[in-house]
């Protein structure tokens, strides 16, 4: 063959224990572990034609794990190992699961004397990576039936975890898109968590809550600096601040631990003297986010991770002696800083223990910190609805004290008060019902991690897993929930947007879009345009979508299997305007229940599906519906189905 000399010459470089992976056997994800040698460069001084020389090149010893790990080195370390070429000619992806080795360099020599090299890591801006990926990840080509080697420089002040993985392409991009639905779930649950909790500062103006708005922004960049995710989106040109952005983030957390404790307990007021030891502590930790900045990356995660661990110390103390005096609330803090201590032991034991990389390891922290996002919101949900108890006692007594005087106002004030009563009413009515809803997700969450901290040493990873599950679907409700509130709050206050929408082609996409869960479901799912349907109607597209999908998933959720569900587009007829309606053949709705399907919360009882849902879908499409000036209407015969019709006004033709 053409390329034989060469080969030989390959062959020649390295030792003959060395067994060549054949690629055509990757069809997935090959740990590259057992298959390399590695060699130790204590100065870091040594080349590629340094290595290759036969001195050295003996040197090479075997790896025997799945994982090399060598913890936080000063040392530059060699990997070697050789490919062999398939039927055909491919090109192949190696992964270092680690995303924040500093300085990496991929030498490729093939059969035909041709070499090539590559380099990525947290020293260079993202932007030069050859596979635009938070991990480090490199194009592998390789010719039919020829022999690559691979020569592979480390040098990383972070810890030396030099997991390889070989991957055929499309299983590695499959792989991606499953591990981004997961990261989405804890960092959605994060994102959930901060929103409810400014929404929440912005309604009471508690500074508390505003601390901890703080807090969740800080794990969040200190968990995008630990999967390198802030290195791709948030300084992708800032390779120095990268470097050093785990450790500098790690000593934020412990300042916005501290700030967050003092506020929430009050502790200037009953615990003065553990107040002061909070103060300095958060001085120490702003002071420690400076200095990592300087100092070398082992001594700044050194320095970090103390400051961190003692002011957890510290606040769970400090909660310990308020809850002692009484002061309301400190379970949850106490139990958050526990549980987040956990997470910093689970972040540190892959690179400084060597644990095997798992999603334990991986997601650990991840799930934590989310875990601690909700407890707080807990916490703080708890906080506000005692405080609107109070309010309302405080309310009802004053009302009492006040009675002989309200008796010889008008009767103009008597109405006024009879208006306020109903008002407080409907509050109460709405803060009992979103506590509820909240609280069974929540005493989940709470039952789950109690479990896991309990029975961690002897959890198996599946029992391990189907607890994580409930809780990220747990989470899921919760989102879902905040978003819808907040969805409602948005077109009471602001209104809508109104600009040119296609009818026919929205409806169209978003039936497609749902074809895969009405297939899923075994529900026959179609869209039905009318004649003299209008084409264009200025609407705000986003609402009127959400408006529409919410119907249709009604729809498939109720609707049997060999059912089917109808999108219908239509003219307003005189009314002119556009007429959207969603019928489907489920069960129906009695006819008691129909005047309440748009209240918000209120779910049908006793079907298969109560109480899956916020309850929110249909009272949201009521609120686009009126915000567009329109209206819904509903009509529905047990046993045959229901029909949903909605209708838009056209304002331009109106005007």
């Amino acid at each position: 063959m053409a390329f034989a000399p060469a080969a030989l010459l390959l062959v020649a470089l390295l030792p003959a224990q060395q067994r060549p992976v054949d690629v055509a056997t990757v069809l997935d994800g090959l740990p590259l572990g057992p298959h390399v040698e590695i060699l130790e460069d204590a100065q870091g001084a040594w080349t590629l034609e340094d290595v290759q020389q036969p001195e050295l090149a003996r040197r090479f010893v075997p790896s025997s794990t799945r994982e090399p790990t060598f913890g936080y080195s000063n040392s530059t370390f060699w990997m070697r190992l050789r490919l062999m070429g398939g039927a055909h000619e491919q090109t192949l992806l190696l992964e270092f699961s680690y995303p924040v080795l500093d300085d990496v360099t991929v030498y490729l020599q093939h059969a035909d004397g041709l070499r090539s090299q590559a380099n990525a890591g947290m020293t260079t801006p993202f932007a030069t990576r050859q596979v635009q990926h938070p991990h480090l990840v490199f194009r592998v080509p390789s010719q039919p039936h020829a022999p690559v080697d691979v020569w592979v420089r480390v040098r990383s002040w972070h810890a030396a975890q030099l997991g390889l993985t070989l991957w055929n392409p499309d299983a590695f991009w499959a792989r991606e898109q499953k591990g981004l639905f997961g990261l989405g779930i804890l960092y959605g649950t994060l994102l959930a968590a901060f929103l409810y909790t400014l929404l929440a500062w912005w309604t009471v103006r508690d500074r508390s809550y505003l601390l901890f708005v703080g807090f969740v922004a800080v794990m969040v960049l200190l968990q995008g600096s630990q999967d390198g995710l802030a290195f791709q989106y948030v300084w992708p040109n800032a390779p120095g601040f990268a470097r050093k952005s785990i450790p500098f983030f790690t000593a934020l957390s412990a300042v916005a631990a501290v700030t967050f404790t003092r506020a929430f307990l009050g502790t200037a007021k009953v615990l003065p003297r553990w107040d002061r030891v909070l103060a300095w502590l958060g001085v120490l930790g702003v002071l420690c986010a400076l200095a990592v900045l300087w100092l070398s990356y082992i001594s700044g995660v050194a320095l970090a991770a103390s400051v961190a661990m003692a002011s957890l110390a510290v606040a769970g103390v400090t909660a310990m002696e308020a809850r002692r005096l009484g002061v309301v609330h400190t379970g949850s803090l106490l139990l958050s800083h526990v549980v987040l201590g956990l997470a910093f032991v689970t972040a540190s034991s892959r690179p400084v223990f060597g644990a095997p990389s798992n999603a334990l390891t991986r997601y650990g922290f991840h799930v934590v910190t989310s875990t601690v996002a909700l407890i707080f919101v807990y916490a703080l949900g708890r906080r506000i609805n005692l405080a609107e108890q109070a309010a309302l006692r405080a309310q009802q007594a004053l009302a009492r004290d006040l009675e002989g005087q309200v008796q010889a106002r008008t009767a103009e004030l008597e109405q006024k008060n009879r208006a306020l009563a109903d008002l407080n009413a409907r509050k109460d009515e709405l803060v009992a019902t979103v506590s509820h809803d909240f609280r069974s997700p929540l005493a989940t969450i709470r039952q789950n991690v109690q479990t896991m901290l309990r029975d961690l040493a002897v959890m198996d990873v599946l029992d391990l897993r189907e607890l994580l599950e409930a809780v990220a679907r747990q989470e899921a409700r919760l989102t879902a929930m905040s978003s819808n509130l907040l969805d409602l709050a948005r077109m009471r206050n602001k209104g809508v947007t109104r600009a040119p929408v296609h009818a026919e082609s929205m409806a169209r996409a978003l039936v497609d879009g749902m074809r895969p869960l009405a297939v899923e479901r075994g529900v026959a799912l179609a869209l039905q345009v009318e004649p003299g349907a209008p084409q264009e109607v200025a609407l705000e597209r986003g609402r009127v979508e959400q408006a529409l999908q919410n119907l249709v998933d009604n729809a498939l959720k109720f609707t049997p299997r060999g059912g089917s569900v109808t999108v219908v587009v239509a003219s307003g007829g005189d009314r002119g305007g556009l007429a959207l309606g969603v019928v489907d053949t489920g069960p129906g709705v009695p006819g008691e229940h129909l005047p309440r399907l748009f209240e918000p919360f209120f779910q049908v009882p006793s079907t298969s599906h109560a109480g899956q849902g916020s309850g929110l879908g249909l009272a949201i499409v009521r609120a686009v519906a009126d915000a567009h000036g329109g209206s819904v209407q509903v009509t529905s015969v047990v046993g045959q189905g229901t029909r949903f019709d909605v209708w838009f006004p056209d304002v331009a033709q109106a005007g």
